[in-house]
Parts: structure tokens; C-alpha cells; sequence
């Protein structure tokens, strides 16, 4: 970082400091905590100063929940982080306290036991309680079990009718100032900036004024989507309504990230990787998020099938959401015990199916004509990430299309993962390849792993 960056950087701060005091004693029980872990007065006493000095509610009880947290009452933690995120379920102000507090955490812990038993919905608690108990490498990284139970209660606070406000932007959605400014330099590198038409209003019932910068970037982002768009995918594809989403008008629809993207990476897997569509194509995604790539695979192709495997509660939403989406097709919703016989007739004829991690060993070799990750194999621990290239291997009788970011720490789990980690298995055949033309953190790859139902050339 130059040093013009560094006390930029460190202007910032200091204008936070001043409109925010409270977060000042925060950060440094915040780095404490982080660092040093077990029990720590030095830590309480600072979250106690932050929540004195605090005038917020909600940043008040998050406060008063890390203090319990850095004594290891647990129990209070959680029932008052809960709290927290009921009072302001959109707030970005979660993050840090729950990192501190997941730090050395587990599913079977009482901080996290505490914060399911917060869970009031009765099929999303009976998710994230059956997760804890698989086994360990098909249980949420570190850095997914905070966003998990964080993201459940986000939930229930804002409600499932609400979640592209809320959770969504923990999936694929950017709106962090950074994220969204990375990818207005490079579509302004794309595209002519003085092209096209600005986005007339930001739709939705909630409060979430999208800044200049975010509608610059939504507006660029969907005339590079239009130019790619070879399939013509826009034409059958819109944004639904349902999860109330973040996005523009623009010619008369809903514009969003999640929309634009969805249409880049289909076109960019139907270019290279070619799938039958004739014959009800078969498409696996692991860590599927709300559901975005099948909705429009399932919209643009209504003969496919498509198999969602995921954590909770990404698992619930994507149900919760694709199948209100398309009520009319077959779907097997999530069940916690299977026999392999009923697995496999239940699955012979569904278009729409509901997997957590550890049930992608019922499914059949060389049973999907597409295998779908983006952006969370990173997220994993590296024995994970080595556990899902087996089962992509096993699995895919076709192609695998990748998304990640190029390097990635995840603090929580004391993990770095770079593109060189990936086990790639020198039998798979590398068909596409290059940076992510709209964020150029992330690379994006397709591999040939198999001609079993392999498509048309």
C-alpha cells in the first residue's frame, strides 16, 4: 500500500472515531480478542467502555453480548447478539463481533447452541441442528459457521420475503464500498462510461438508498451483460420480485447484480462448455446461495433438473425461494434420513432438488451433465476443498465450471487459499480460462471432466 493509500486509510478511521466513539475501545478489544483468545477482563471492560459510549441500540446490545462473550458466558452472548440482529438485521456492524465470538467456536459450543435455540423457525432450526451433527468435513469452515447462524437470525429479523435485502448480500451481491468500486473501475475500463442511459429509481419497499457509485456500477454492469448475451437469456429471464430486490429500473425492469451476473456466467458456460439441452440437462451447485444460476437455468430451459447442495440457511432460503418460483415443477425438499433406494426414486424423476453437503454422497457417478461452484470453495478448509474435487470427479459427467477469487484469507479459519491449492486432476481437460472481466479478483475456469454425457460439439 503507497503511503498517499495509508493515510488515506488512516484519515478514514479517524473521521469514524470521531462520529463513532464507541468504536474505537471495540476495535481494540475486537484485535485482543482475535489475537489472544480465552477468557479475557481486559476485553470486557473495553466492549463495557464501547457500550457506555454508544447511543445505538442495536451496536449497544452487540456491545454488551461481546462483553459476555470475553468472559465466557455464552449463553448471554448469544441470546443477546440475537437481540442485536432483530433490532437492525441489515446492519454491517454484526460482522466484527461475531468474527471475535466465532473465533474458536464450533456448532457443538455453547455460544453457537445458544444462538440456535434462538432460531423461532422450526424447519430452519431442525437445518442448522442437523448440520452440527454430519460429519466434520461436511460441516460449515469456521468463517461459514458465523455467517450461518448470523445469517439465520437475519432471517427471522427481516423475514425470508426480504432476504435479497439482507442475506443476499452475503452471497454473490456485493454492496461493500470496496467491492462495488472494484467493479465500476474495470466496467468503466469495458465499456464506453458516457454510454447508455442512468437507471431511473432503485426499486423495493425497504429503506436502502443505493449510493452514486453503486448505481453507476449497476447500470454499466447490465450494458455489458446485454453485449454478452448471446443466448438471449434477457429476454427470458428476469429479475423476480420475491426476496425484495436491491437493484434499478432500467427500461422499464428490474435491474440487479444478481441478474447481470447470472446472465455472464450462463452465457460464458453455454459458450464453451456446450450442454444438451434436448434432454433435460442435469446441473449440480454446490454453495448455490438463493438459488440465481437455476432460476434462470429453470426459466431460459424448462426441461432441466437442478440440484442444489448447500449449507443451511442458504439450503432454506433457495428452497424457500425456488420453489414458490416454480410451484409447478417436481421438487424433493430437504430430509434428514434417507435409505438409498428411496434417494434414488425420489430422484429419477425431480426437476428441483434440496441437498445439505454430506447427502451429495447419495447421488450417482457420472450423474450431472454440469457442476457449478462460485465463489466458496475458497471459503472452505483446504481437506474440504480436496473432499468436494473428489466428489466433482465422481459426480460430473460433463463439465465443471469454477468461479473464485485468486488468493483469499479466511482469518477465522487461519486458512489462505490461492489458485494453486485447487487439486486439479490432471485428467480434466481445461476448456475456458481468463480473469473475471467485471472483478478482476476472481478467475473463472471450465473444465471437461468427462465425455459420459458429454454434449454437442
Amino acid at each position: 500500500m503507497t503511503n498517499s493509500a495509508l493515510t488515506k486509510n488512516l484519515r478514514k478511521k479517524l473521521v469514524r472515531a470521531v462520529h463513532t466513539p464507541s468504536l474505537v475501545p471495540q476495535y481494540l478489544a475486537d484485535k485482543r480478542s482475535l489475537s489472544g483468545g480465552g477468557q479475557s477482563k481486559l476485553s470486557w471492560a473495553l466492549y463495557r467502555v464501547a457500550g457506555v459510549l454508544e447511543h445505538k441500540k442495536a451496536r449497544k446490545l452487540l456491545q454488551l453480548a461481546s462483553s459476555r462473550a470475553a468472559l465466557h458466558d455464552f449463553a448471554g452472548a448469544a441470546s443477546l447478539y440475537a437481540q442485536a440482529i432483530r433490532e437492525d438485521p441489515e446492519t454491517s456492524e454484526m460482522y466484527a463481533t461475531g468474527m471475535v465470538m466465532s473465533k474458536s467456536g464450533s456448532l457443538q459450543d455453547q455460544f453457537f447452541a445458544a444462538l440456535l435455540d434462538n432460531i423461532r423457525t422450526d424447519e430452519l432450526r431442525a437445518m442448522m441442528k442437523y448440520i452440527a451433527k454430519v460429519p466434520r468435513i461436511y460441516q460449515p469452515s469456521q468463517f461459514w459457521l458465523y455467517f450461518s447462524t448470523y445469517n439465520a437470525l437475519q432471517i427471522e429479523s427481516a423475514g425470508a420475503e426480504n432476504f435479497k435485502r439482507t442475506v443476499n448480500k452475503n452471497y454473490f451481491n456485493w454492496t461493500g464500498e470496496a467491492d462495488v468500486n472494484i467493479q465500476l473501475s474495470a466496467l468503466e475500463d469495458l465499456t464506453n462510461p458516457r454510454s447508455g442511459q442512468e437507471g431511473e429509481s432503485e426499486t423495493g419497499v425497504l429503506d436502502c438508498t443505493l449510493k452514486k457509485n453503486h448505481q453507476r456500477m449497476l447500470e454499466l454492469l447490465y450494458r455489458y451483460a446485454q453485449s454478452v448475451d448471446l443466448m438471449g437469456l434477457l429476454a427470458k429471464v428476469a429479475e423476480p420480485e420475491l426476496g425484495n430486490p436491491i437493484g434499478l429500473r432500467i427500461e422499464g425492469r428490474t435491474i440487479t447484480q444478481d441478474l447481470c451476473n447470472t446472465i455472464m456466467d450462463w452465457n460464458t458456460i453455454f459458450q464453451h462448455a456446450k450442454p444438451r439441452l434436448a434432454n433435460r440437462p442435469i446441473v449440480y451447485e454446490l454453495g448455490a446461495g438463493h438459488g440465481r444460476m437455476g432460476y434462470a437455468l429453470l426459466k431460459a430451459f424448462p426441461g432441466a433438473r437442478y440440484v442444489v447442495i448447500d449449507i443451511p440457511p442458504a439450503l432454506y432460503v433457495s428452497q424457500w425461494y425456488l420453489t414458490r418460483l416454480f410451484p409447478e415443477l417436481k421438487a424433493v425438499r430437504f430430509k434428514e434420513n434417507w435409505s438409498q433406494p428411496e434417494f434414488n426414486k425420489a430422484f429419477s424423476d425431480a426437476s428441483l432438488i434440496f441437498l445439505s453437503p454430506d447427502q451429495a454422497e447419495y447421488l450417482p457417478g457420472r450423474s450431472c451433465d454440469l457442476f457449478i461452484n462460485i465463489c466458496s470453495l475458497q471459503e472452505m478448509k483446504l481437506d474440504q476443498v480436496r473432499n468436494w474435487f473428489r466428489h466433482i470427479d465422481r459426480l460430473c459427467g460433463g463439465h465443471f465450471y469454477t468461479k473464485q477469487y485468486y488468493e483469499h484469507r479466511n482469518a477465522l479459519d487461519e486458512e489462505s487459499i490461492n489458485r494453486s491449492d485447487y487439486p486439479i486432476n490432471p485428467r480434466w481437460r481445461m476448456v475456458f480460462d481468463r480473469k473475471s472481466p467485471t472483478f478482476p479478483s476472481l478467475f473463472e475456469s471450465i473444465y471437461q471432466i468427462s465425455e459420459a454425457r458429454t454434449l454437442d460439439p
